[in-house]
């Protein structure tokens, strides 16, 4: 999908950058063929409920206009029980931070 194709937004992130708070450590986006891949980093799981409050109208209106493939969340276990109720309509799936060296 082009960017231009999705009304009211230029870049995804132009509006959105207005508003992240100062808890996000890191933005990025990339595209292959039609899927784009937005990738946010946050200091924790108040950080990003805050941060998709500030964007909620904006998502939904992306969401309109493509189909939401899967959301990961990485990080630690104890972040996730924040999470889990604002993301009950989102195709989710925890991935639990693991520092260090496993056989």
């Amino acid at each position: 999908m082009s960017r231009a194709a999705v009304p009211g937004i230029n870049r995804p992130s132009a509006s959105i950058n207005n508003v992240i708070s100062l808890a996000e450590l890191c933005t990025a986006e990339s595209r292959a063929d039609r899927a784009l891949h937005c990738r946010e980093g946050y200091r924790g799981a108040a950080a990003a409920l805050a941060d998709l409050k500030n964007v909620g109208e904006l998502l939904q209106k992306f969401l309109q206009t493509c189909e939401l493939m899967r959301l990961e969340v990485h990080g630690h276990s104890e972040q996730f029980e924040k999470l889990r109720p604002a993301l009950t309509t989102f195709p989710v799936e925890f991935f639990e931070l693991q520092i260090g060296f496993r056989r």
